[in-house]
C-alpha cells in the first residue's frame, strides 16, 4: 500500500511540477527560421461560390490505346466505353485500286484490366458506312451507331484471360 502512495505522490508532482505547455516541447530547440506559424480563421462561407464547367473536347483518333468494356461504377452509374477502326488496304505488293480482303480476323489484345474480371463483357462488330477520313480529327462525343451499319457482323461475350496466351 505504501508503495502505492509513494508512486501516485512522485506522478503527481512530476505532473505538477511541469509549468511549460505540453505543445511548446521541443520549441527552443529549433531555429527561428525553421518555426512555422499556424493560425485558424473563420471563413464566411457565403462568399464562396462554385460551378461545374465541361472540359473541352477530348480527341480520340491515333491514340497510343483505347478503351472498351462496361463498367458499373457505384457513383456515376453505368458506363461503356466503345471505339471505331478502320482496315486499309496498302499499295504493297501492288495492289489494284479494286484490291478486297477475302476475309479479316479482329484480335484485340489488352493491356490492363480494370474493375470486375468475371462478368463477361459483351462485344459487338459492326461495319462501318462510311470511311473513316484518314486526316480527319475525331472526338470524344462522335455518335459511333451513326457511323455503323445496322448488321452486326459478330456478337459474341468475353471473359479476359489471365496468364500466358
Amino acid at each position: 500500500m505504501y508503495k502505492f502512495v509513494a508512486g501516485f505522490a512522485l506522478l503527481s508532482l512530476i505532473f505538477w511540477s511541469c509549468k511549460e505547455e505540453l505543445n511548446k516541447t521541443g520549441y527552443g530547440l529549433l531555429d527561428k527560421g525553421d518555426l512555422v506559424s499556424v493560425s485558424q480563421t473563420e471563413i464566411d462561407k457565403s462568399t464562396i461560390k462554385s460551378f461545374t464547367v465541361t472540359d473541352e473536347k477530348q480527341r480520340t483518333d491515333e491514340t497510343t490505346y483505347n478503351l472498351l468494356g462496361t463498367f458499373n461504377d457505384p457513383v456515376f452509374g453505368k458506363i461503356t466505353t466503345d471505339f471505331a477502326c478502320q482496315f486499309r488496304l496498302s499499295n504493297y505488293p501492288d495492289l489494284s485500286k479494286n484490291a478486297q480482303p477475302d476475309s479479316l480476323v479482329l484480335y484485340l489484345l489488352y493491356m490492363q484490366i480494370f474493375g470486375d474480371t468475371v462478368t463477361p463483357q459483351r462485344l459487338k462488330v459492326y461495319e462501318l458506312a462510311s470511311d473513316l477520313s484518314f486526316d480527319g480529327k475525331y472526338y470524344q462525343d462522335v455518335d459511333l451507331k451513326a457511323l455503323s451499319k445496322a448488321e452486326v457482323l459478330a456478337d459474341f461475350n468475353y471473359v479476359p484471360k489471365f496468364g500466358p496466351f
